[in-house]
């Protein structure tokens, strides 16, 4: 019997609450934190040696796991998708990876089992005849060759285990529509286990925008109703069984203070261990605690696997755990207090890396991504837009931060002032100077922007000289007294803008792209660019 690289007790609660939902017949969503090893747990869940401590000797056997990966689709040339259908991708990888599983079956434990491969072979081989109406064909040929599994054996059961489900979502709402259409043919024998970084109902409202889309996802969705497990840090165990491991491949061995050092700075994420272990072994000794997650920072190793924690959050989550970072007190039921930023509170090197980074931290100086609003471009070159950025720190301080970030990307110029103090006061030189050197002025619109002095007085500053103005209304903004000029305020209000979901995290991209094409188009227009 083939065995997994960990011991069956590896995760051991998930692996159980997973075991007890396939064995109940029911499907699983799995959503984790970016890095926290959910392709490898699936691949762990799936061993043999697994399945046979779980399921025990007589069943084991008879539950297949199908893994499959979005990384492998094949994708036909253009020329062809009006005649293969744009699902046929999808169809295409699921019965690959069935005829693969198959194949790899002992006809003496499961007598028969050569005819079904050659039967499935066959409905997979068809996909790819150019005389039968591929478009339609490929729901059919995927159950025919599920029929002929199932029959088989009544005591089989397949799994299909969708590795990255994001990466899936590419394919049109009516493949996973017909994927609940075969588990319903064959109930409690069909399961699914997926493996997302958001909850699968939170995808579906970010991806599909029209609403038949929608609802032929709902079908396949709800299949994971009250069924989703948080796969979040490793339990003590698991955390001393990865050290093993790593340790075996790095050929050395951690001393007990480091690695229960590695163990607290990390919070037992696994991703985190695999990337600290190694520069562990080469810290000082006697460092402090600080200094022990200050030595880890400075590894780029490390610093990649921060940034892929952080970038699969959504933009509330990483707000609120910017406001943990810093020592803020958030009031349960906060927007954005996920579980998956509870977890990830607990994690005192994911918290140094926050502080450590200017898109995150607060630092002494304005933040000017690109150039200086008063360095000059070459000349060769057509100069790029500027832009200035005004907003209350309040509500609005990360997303001025981000959206300075994907400006940047854009080679737009962008002035962030990040020395808010929320009171009336003199009006700072430099801000005079920055709005006055900028093409485009752009205010962050949420519920209490307007009530701030300081964001009024750029306001009115950008009216009387004349800027352009973009106003981007957040979720939280609703029409409210101000305390500006009425004029400013209103020419704010009355300029074309943009309106991003801020809170519930959905068409983001899209808006940062309006956004872009709108500083694009008003500085074209401008005289002397």
């Amino acid at each position: 019997m083939f065995s997994s690289a960990f011991p069956v007790s590896y995760r051991r609660q998930d692996a159980e609450y997973i075991y007890a939902l396939l064995a109940a017949g029911n499907s699983c969503s799995l959503v984790g934190l970016g890095g926290v090893g959910k392709s490898s747990f699936l691949r762990f869940l799936t061993q043999p040696d697994v399945k046979h401590y779980y399921l025990g000797s007589q069943d084991s056997d008879y539950n297949l796991f199908v893994i499959v990966n979005p990384r492998d689709l094949v994708n036909p040339p253009a020329a062809l998708h009006a005649e293969v259908g744009d699902a046929w991708h999808g169809y295409e990888i699921i019965l690959s990876r069935l005829l693969r599983m198959l194949q790899g079956l002992d006809e003496n434990r499961l007598p028969g089992v050569e005819k079904v491969v050659q039967a499935v072979y066959h409905s997979y081989q068809s996909l790819f005849d150019r005389q039968s109406l591929l478009s339609v064909v490929g729901v059919r040929l995927l159950e025919t060759a599920v029929f002929q599994v199932m029959t088989l054996d009544s005591r089989l059961r397949v799994v299909f285990v969708l590795d990255d489900f994001e990466g899936f979502l590419t394919i049109p709402a009516h493949f996973f529509q017909s994927l609940r259409g075969l588990r319903d043919q064959f109930a409690r024998r069909i399961m699914f286990i997926t493996a997302s970084s958001q909850p699968l109902d939170e995808l579906v409202v970010k991806w599909m925008t029209d609403f038949k889309d929608k609802e032929m996802m709902e079908s396949f969705v709800e299949l994971f109703y009250g069924f989703t497990r948080y796969l979040g840090n490793l339990d003590a165990a698991s955390v001393e069984t990865l050290l093993n491991r790593e340790e075996q491949r790095w050929r050395f061995k951690l001393d007990l203070q480091t690695r229960a050092r590695l163990h607290e700075i990390t919070g037992g994420h696994a991703g985190l261990l695999r990337r600290s272990l190694p520069v562990a072994g080469n810290a000082p000794l006697n460092l402090s605690i600080e200094a022990f997650v200050e030595y880890m920072l400075q590894e780029r190793g490390v610093l990649i696997e921060c940034h892929t924690i952080l970038d699969s959050l959504t933009l509330a989550e990483q707000m609120a755990l910017r406001q943990l970072a810093e020592g803020q007190a958030l009031e349960p039921g906060t927007h954005g207090l996920t579980a998956k930023v509870t977890v990830l509170r607990q994690i005192p090197l994911l918290l140094a890396y926050i502080r450590k980074q200017a898109v995150f931290a607060e630092q002494d100086t304005q933040i000017e991504i690109a150039q200086s609003p008063t360095a000059q471009p070459p000349r060769s070159k057509p100069r790029s837009p500027k832009v200035f950025i005004s907003y209350r720190r309040s509500g609005s301080a990360m997303l001025a931060t981000l959206l300075a970030k994907e400006l940047e990307r854009y080679q737009i110029e962008v002035f962030v002032d990040v020395r808010r103090v929320e009171q009336a006061g003199p009006f700072a030189d430099r801000l005079f100077k920055a709005i006055q050197d900028c093409d485009v002025f752009i205010c962050l619109l949420s519920d209490e922007t307007l009530t701030s002095p300081y964001v009024c007085q750029e306001v009115e500053h950008a009216y009387t000289t004349g800027k352009p103005m973009i106003p981007v209304f957040q979720e939280s903004y609703f029409s409210d007294p101000y305390v500006g000029s009425d004029d400013a305020i209103t020419r704010l209000l009355d300029s074309d803008g943009v309106h991003i979901m801020d809170v519930r995290n959905v068409f983001i991209e899209a808006t940062i792209d309006l956004l872009v094409k709108m500083i694009q188009n008003t500085f074209k227009k401008l005289p002397n660019t």
